[in-house]
């Protein structure tokens, strides 16, 4: 019981000290907004053609200037993952490095926060693989890369 409520505590400390550092999605503005017309999904893209097609089709840009972010299954129940794809070039860019829990209660359903206006993208859920930990990420989308810049683990149950 000790040991339990020492490994709380840490938690708590490292989580209200990365919430305390926590990147602002104003300090990471872009110049430019796409406003044209998204490019059609292009052939070959390594990643579901069928849901690139239907993001590019039905979304639009919502990150870094010209990226559609959007949520996608993992395909097995349950799962979800977020992707980037570029409008102006139909292509997916990236898949985000961590797929979390979708059908969990509230306070841990997956959320992702990213402006038109900034590269800065925060996403917080339930690791998929670790189901006993909070992710907290934060990540910035320049150049068709998307990097990971600071980050977080809570323990919310115990396995």
């Amino acid at each position: 019981m000790v040991r339990f409520v020492i490994m709380f505590t840490f938690s708590l400390m490292l989580s209200s000290y990365a919430l305390a550092k926590s990147p602002k999605l104003s300090s990471y503005q872009v110049e430019e907004i796409y406003q044209g017309k998204n490019h059609p999904a292009q052939q070959g893209d390594e990643y579901r053609s069928t849901t690139l097609e239907q993001v590019l089709n039905s979304k639009k840009v919502n990150c870094a200037g010209h990226y559609i972010i959007y949520m996608d299954s993992c395909g097995t129940g349950g799962c979800i993952l977020y992707a980037i794809a570029d409008a102006i070039t139909g292509k997916n860019i990236a898949i985000f490095p961590t797929s979390y829990i979708g059908d969990v209660e509230d306070q841990y359903t997956p959320k992702i926060d990213c402006k038109v206006n900034s590269k800065l993208i925060h996403v917080s859920g339930v690791n998929a693989e670790r189901t006993n930990q909070y992710q907290d990420d934060y990540f910035i989308l320049e150049n068709n890369r998307l990097v990971k810049i600071t980050g977080a683990n809570k323990v919310i149950r115990s396995e």
